[in-house]
């Protein structure tokens, strides 16, 4: 089956950590096993700065083939490549399915912040 025009740009990869629903004893959010998931290039990049220039918060809107749960965490490469430790990971803030006219087809976008 050809690919749709939603999904034909997917060319690229990002991992993709969905949260378990558990927590630590600190409150932090356990995460399950890594997935590699198609992506395509970034729609959208936003830095916000303080007064003084200063970078303090990156968002990005990035195209993918599945849905996404908030909460999970986003790093972009493949599977293979994930650093030790984990540096330039988002965390899924927003997601978004656009439909095609006939509605049989869709367009999943994430808006992304980074985490650290």
């Amino acid at each position: 089956m050809p690919k749709s025009i939603e999904t034909m740009d997917l060319l690229r990869c990002a991992v993709l950590w969905t949260p378990t629903g558990a927590k630590t004893r600190k409150g932090e959010l356990l995460f399950n096993d890594p997935i590699q998931i198609a992506s395509g290039e970034y729609i959208r990049k936003r830095q916000a700065r303080t007064s003084d220039r200063t970078p303090v918060a990156k968002t990005v809107e990035l195209a993918v083939d599945r849905e996404i749960e908030m909460g999970s965490e986003v790093w972009l490469g493949k599977l293979k490549d994930i650093p030790d430790p984990r540096t330039e990971v988002y965390v899924v803030v927003d997601y978004e399915e656009i439909p095609d006219i006939k509605h049989r087809n869709v367009r999943r976008v994430v808006t992304l912040e980074r985490k650290f």
